[in-house]
């Protein structure tokens, strides 16, 4: 639907041809130009007649631009916040894929920790940027979101031969091994859940699945390890079932920090610092992995629920309710 609407519009619209053409085709057409304006030309007439065409329209070079510069929104969807936190799959895999090409964010370069967060809202892109940025740093978002290494590069090739992002860098310099016991690990953490016991057996089991995780990461490795980020989630759910506040809470906020957040507040009972009482209990220099920032809303949510309903914290169920308000 994509590329017939593209090819009827640079047909009948001659005007865009050139913002739409100078996008980067593939590696099998000639390379785009050095300069870019997404600004039509206007002194190319618009064509009205219903079946003549004055305007040719390269369609192979146009297959190939859709290729490798659209983008696949994805929908909010319903909330299960009885569910376990689980990471939303947005990963434009599905040949039904709704997709549209955006101009100038098809200029990003890449990075699977990206530094530009993108969200849809119909046919407009909202661009945020998701940490704090300095002045004249290459602004960066994810062509293709998964937490783990292999599904990552495997997708990103036809882009280029290895991702050499921030976090597939730390990926790679954990080992060849532990990268591959992340995905057994994964595996057998997934057939666990369809079939495990929901009793307190889960939680030792889960503690067990967590801590050999944990065990592939390198000790000074950086903050964002995205793989722990389910487990964690799931160490918290079986925690709440059975009553376990205090245990619930950690591993909510562990799960926080595996996805990138700075948790700056812990504290579950007694007096909060006054230095942080107006302030929010994560760190606003920066939002979570794209990937995982809705899951993390949820995972804040669930945090100011317990407080609020359990443990009757009125003034920490505000402040977890105003870091899911920064976060959304």
């Amino acid at each position: 639907m994509l590329f017939s609407n593209a090819v009827e519009k640079l047909a009948c619209e001659p005007a865009y041809t050139r913002p739409i053409s100078d996008l980067y085709p593939g590696p099998n057409q000639p390379p785009p130009p050095f300069t870019y304006s997404p600004l039509p030309d206007i002194s190319l007439p618009t064509n009205t007649h219903p079946s003549y065409f004055s305007a040719v329209v390269d369609v192979g070079k146009i297959e190939g631009i859709l290729t490798y510069n659209c983008f696949t929104p994805s929908s909010a969807g319903p909330v299960n916040f009885e569910g376990d936190d689980k990471v939303e799959d947005v990963r434009p895999d599905s040949d039904d894929s709704a997709s549209a090409l955006f101009l100038l964010p098809a200029l990003f370069n890449h990075s699977c920790d990206g530094n530009t967060h993108w969200k849809c809202f119909g046919d407009v892109m909202v661009l945020r940027a998701s940490r704090d940025v300095s002045e004249g740093t290459e602004l960066l978002l994810s062509y293709f979101q998964d937490v783990a290494h292999e599904p990552r590069q495997k997708h990103l090739a036809k882009w280029f031969p290895e991702c050499t992002c921030d976090l597939c860098l730390a990926d790679r310099a954990d080992g060849e091994v532990a990268i591959s016991k992340r995905v057994s690990i994964s595996n057998d953490f997934e057939e666990y859940m369809k079939t495990g016991p929901a009793d307190r057996t889960t939680i030792t089991n889960l503690k067990k699945y967590l801590k050999t995780a944990q065990n592939t990461y390198h000790p000074d490795r950086n903050v964002i390890r995205p793989e722990l980020f389910r487990l964690h989630a799931a160490l918290a759910q079986s925690c709440q079932r059975h009553g376990m506040v205090k245990d619930d809470l950690l591993q909510r906020f562990a799960s926080l920090k595996s996805a990138g957040l700075d948790v700056i507040d812990q504290s579950i009972t007694g007096p909060i610092l006054q230095s942080s009482q107006i302030g929010l209990p994560i760190s606003t220099s920066r939002l979570p992995m794209m990937l995982l920032s809705r899951s993390c809303c949820i995972t804040m949510l669930n945090i100011a629920s317990t407080f609020y309903h359990v443990l009757v914290d009125q003034v920490r169920a505000e402040r977890w309710m105003r870091a899911l308000w920064w976060g959304q």
